[in-house]
């Protein structure tokens, strides 16, 4: 549990490169405007940074958090 609350205090606020697939066909590749949310039952949410809507996606995903930029 600490790790999991260490993680998210950590890249919870990051936009990442989110990539999912069904059967081994690409089904989604975007990214989002910051966190990706986990369900119990493995579907991720997060707003598309390329439309501004909330998107959830089963099946499975690569999520990549981007690192912060340099101020």
């Amino acid at each position: 549990d600490s790790r999991r609350a260490r993680n998210d205090a950590t890249w919870s606020d990051l936009p990442a490169d989110v990539t999912c697939w069904s059967y081994g066909t690409e089904v989604f590749k975007g990214r989002s405007t910051g966190k990706v949310s986990y369900g119990d039952t493995g579907r991720i949410s997060f707003v598309d940074a390329a439309n501004g809507r909330y998107t959830t996606i089963d099946g499975d995903c690569r999520v990549v958090y981007l690192p912060k930029k340099a101020a």
